[in-house]
């Protein structure tokens, strides 16, 4: 896991993680269930926003938003799973409100800031989490904007146990975890976890999610799943509360710990020490293709872009398709000043947004790229890009407007060019979709 590129709004307080390795572990959960539900798994988005409340919600499309702070009250990985299947039942039944035509085309954090009516900070490309307080919980509480009819919550639980069924799945994670949260609606409302205010966890829900649970097959969850939460979990906490790795994990030597303690010492500014521990990493897990990627982070921010590139490419070479890692690998040649890898980069970005269309950063990168090779119409495009992502449809139109008539006739840019404008000019942004 690395630390991504900050573009994060201080005021805004909420902060979208993107990591691979998270991401991966979670996709590979859910994928089963995925397909039983009768969607392609390469086509749901995870999205984790960093919020030490409990919650997860839909957002539009088929992506799902979940808070780093349900990720750590989780016990199991079915519990996640379950959730997932749960926020899937809404999407298969369409039950999600959504500003469509204004989230169309937008980047993770336009999407977000529309259903929370906030402004959104992002971390964008291939890492980790931020340190901001989140207002995600208030918001979603004051808005009203995620909460589900008591139909819709059972509908999509029903459906959520039917697709962990068929996909062979355990589905005791998701009972274990509405029990979890069934208790909170006693407390005061302000008390309450946020999935419970937006999610209502009565005990009609838990007594009917229960008695199917106990007539289906016990699936015990496998060690490597149970050990891949334990990442996860060690990756998180490292990350947004460095100061509790040591009492946590100071007394190992495992992969799990010493990521854990390289990941402290990095966001604690101690780079020496980050490095020594993720030399160590590596020496007993050398094929461990995360570890050479938190590596690269570390000399990328240490102002060290070459050696940063290729502990990058180090971690392709033995990941594969990694379009996050991809981006902060082009990232760190734009920043190492060598222009003769102006056109790596931009090959890098390119393969990257295929799989990562919504990544604002990586077009904010590639009209950086063009503008170091003096291409100023096709880093207006790819800047247009950047702003449409943002949200800031007015910029994006400007942009297009002057590069279109300095393209070349039939060339990439040209036709990217056009058809953003196409799309930009078919939203109104008067018109609110909402309902």
């Amino acid at each position: 896991m690395v630390l991504a590129p900050s573009m994060s709004n201080a005021q805004s307080g909420i902060n979208i993680v993107r990591d691979t390795e998270i991401e991966s572990i979670f996709k590979i959960w859910a994928a089963p269930m995925w397909r039983a539900a009768g969607l392609n798994p390469n086509a749901v988005d995870i999205i984790l926003v960093q919020d030490r409340a409990l919650n997860a919600f839909t957002a539009g499309g088929q992506s799902i938003f979940i808070t780093t702070g349900l990720i750590q009250k989780a016990d199991s990985p079915d519990e996640i799973v379950g959730v997932l299947a749960h926020e899937t039942g809404h999407i298969v039944g369409g039950h999600v409100l959504t500003r469509a035509a204004k989230a169309k085309g937008a980047g993770f954090e336009t999407m977000l800031s529309t259903v929370l009516g906030i402004g959104v900070g992002i971390i964008s490309g291939s890492g980790g989490a931020a340190t901001a307080i989140s207002s995600i919980g208030r918001a979603s509480a004051t808005g009203g904007f995620l909460a589900h009819t008591r139909v819709e919550e059972s509908s999509a639980d029903q459906a959520a146990l039917t697709y962990l069924e068929n996909a062979r799945l355990p589905i005791a994670g998701l009972t274990s975890f509405m029990q979890k949260l069934a208790d909170q609606e006693l407390l005061p409302t302000a008390q309450q976890a946020a999935f419970a205010r937006t999610h209502p966890v009565t005990r009609d829900r838990i007594t009917a999610l229960k008695a199917r649970s106990d007539k289906a097959p016990k699936i015990k969850v496998s060690e490597k799943d149970q050990a891949d939460l334990d990442v996860v979990k060690a990756k998180l906490v490292a990350f947004i509360d460095p100061s509790r790795v040591d009492g946590l994990y100071g007394d190992r030597n495992d992969s799990t710990a010493l990521m854990a303690q390289a990941i402290a010492h990095y966001r604690q500014n101690r780079i020496s020490n980050a490095l020594e521990k993720v030399d160590a990493w590596i020496a007993i897990d050398p094929d461990n293709g995360y570890a050479h990627e938190l590596k690269g982070q570390i000399l990328k921010d240490a102002a060290r872009p070459q050696d940063a590139v290729q502990s990058y490419q180090k971690a392709l070479s033995i990941l594969g398709e990694a379009p996050l890692i991809r981006i902060e690998t082009a990232h760190a040649m734009i920043e190492s000043g060598d222009d003769a890898r102006l056109d790596e980069a931009i090959d890098q970005l390119n393969r990257a947004v295929i799989r990562e269309p919504r990544n604002s950063f990586a077009f904010r990168l590639l009209s950086t790229a063009y503008g170091r090779k003096k291409m100023t119409p096709e880093a207006q495009v790819y800047l247009a890009e950047y702003s449409s992502l943002r949200g800031d449809r007015g910029r994006a139109l400007q942009l297009l407007t002057r590069a279109i008539p300095n393209l070349s006739n039939n060339s990439p840019a040209l036709r990217r060019a056009q058809d953003l404008k196409l799309l930009l000019d078919n939203l109104n942004p008067d018109r609110d979709t909402t309902s």
